[in-house]
């Protein structure tokens, strides 16, 4: 592959291995930041990579200069996900390829059929969960009817998660990226398939759903709850036959208890309350009711006492800010993070329920300055501009890893971050 110019927008926490995967390669990078300090710091200067400050807009109709996109021969968006619409847009008027990290919206698949009439590629979800997951998924899946085995259930779970020697706060978690995320999660509902029956529960039952998770090769207590809207996937994995789907997402013991209480006391409602939900230990203490565990109120308060007591903002966002200030729910430096991932068929048999999984369990390496979740999410984007810098995924519109062209291309580089997806069969 001959030496390409990649623009890179947004030099936050994950940037760092998609840079390297390219310069590995030997591909020249531009790195653009709303923080121009943080660009300059990611570009390497001895290579000549320029570094520029990024100006936008939730206003704007399109990302950047038309020039910083004319001269680009891919672009690789890791700014917050409701800009990646307008990133796609200044791609599709200097008729350059795009790779985001995160769930593509409905603005951005709005623009399919445009970008495959400009011969455009748009590569999204190609991160961690998204990303992974679905490569490991339609692998799974796609050897499994190749040995000619049905496929009656579809598991997939995952997190990205503090060591547990880290795991040192009242939430036994801390972020790798916003806490807005985990809030918007924490505040939906989730849908899935079981026994060919759509299962829906509404965001106040999410986290009474919880349930425990054996991971293989670690011993910790675990815990998951459904992640969200997982019928799509069995469209979207070529899967109609498969009678269930469920998507997970993974967090040590003690975590739904905590986020459930949060639920119960008001803290997740997006509506202007006054007073405020209860933040002292007598009142939520009164409000749990049904004499709570006096480690689960202590918990509580640890995040909620230092709230006000009068504020014009809905709770929600309130509860978001004080879960961004603290320091101790931010990974420090030396400290290691982990990713778990374990996604499982069952084949479709009378007997015992039998199936093969793959598993993934990686660890942040001390000295090689990336996290996992960041060597994950990251390096999956580089990979995303390795692909789309080729001639194979040209002109294919708006698609992600979950495509099976798109999964087998990916599935051999994942070596190249060090993610290994350990394949075996299980019974019961």
């Amino acid at each position: 592959m001959k030496r390409a110019k990649v623009l890179l927008l947004g030099a936050g926490r994950v940037s760092g291995p998609t840079a390297m995967v390219l310069r590995r390669e030997g591909h020249e990078l531009t790195i653009a930041d709303a923080q121009l300090a943080a660009a300059e710091g990611l570009a390497d200067a001895a290579r000549g990579e320029r570094a520029l400050e990024l100006s936008l807009s939730l206003d704007d109709e399109v990302a950047g200069p038309k020039e910083w996109f004319d001269d680009a021969d891919a672009v690789i968006s890791l700014l917050p996900p409701p800009f990646h619409s307008q990133v796609a847009r200044a791609c599709l008027r200097s008729r350059v390829p795009l790779v985001t990290a995160s769930y593509v919206d409905d603005a951005t698949k709005a623009l399919h059929d445009e970008a495959r009439e400009a011969g455009i590629t748009v590569l999204t979800e190609m991160g961690l969960d998204p990303g992974i997951d679905h490569v490991s998924a339609r692998m799974l899946l796609d050897r499994a009817r190749r040995d000619g085995q049905a496929v009656r259930r579809f598991t997939s779970h995952c997190g990205a998660l503090p060591a547990r020697k880290h795991a040192d706060n009242f939430l036994g978690y801390k972020f790798s990226w916003s806490p807005a995320g985990v809030v918007s999660a924490a505040c939906s509902g989730a849908r899935w398939v079981e026994n060919g029956e759509v299962v829906e529960i509404p965001p106040e039952e999410l986290f009474a759903r919880v349930e425990p998770l054996d991971f293989p090769g670690f011993d910790a207590a675990m815990e998951w709850y459904p992640n969200r809207n997982s019928v799509p996937y069995l469209e979207k994995y070529e899967a109609t036959d498969v009678k269930g789907i469920v998507r997970g997402t993974i967090r040590y013991r003690g975590w739904g208890v905590f986020w459930h209480a949060l639920r119960r006391l008001g803290w997740l409602s997006d509506a202007t309350t006054s007073p405020l939900p209860p933040s002292t230990r007598e009142d939520i203490a009164t409000a749990l009711g049904e004499a709570p565990t006096a480690e689960l109120v202590d918990r509580l308060c640890v995040l909620l006492e230092p709230a006000p007591r009068e504020d014009d903002r809905p709770p929600v966002e309130l509860l978001t800010e004080l879960l961004t200030t603290r320091d101790d729910l931010q990974l420090r430096p030396g400290e290691e993070d982990l990713v778990l991932m374990v996604n499982r068929i069952e084949h479709e048999s009378d007997g015992p329920r039998q199936g093969r999984e793959a598993t993934l369990l990686l660890r942040s390496q001390a000295g090689s300055g990336h996290t996992a979740v960041a060597l994950t999410t990251g390096g999956m984007a580089g990979l995303g501009a390795l692909l789309v810098l080729g001639d194979q995924f040209r002109g294919m519109g708006v698609v992600g890893p979950h495509h099976l062209e798109l999964a087998r291309a990916i599935e051999p580089l994942l070596e190249t971050i060090d993610v290994e997806m350990v394949e075996r069969d299980w019974s019961e």
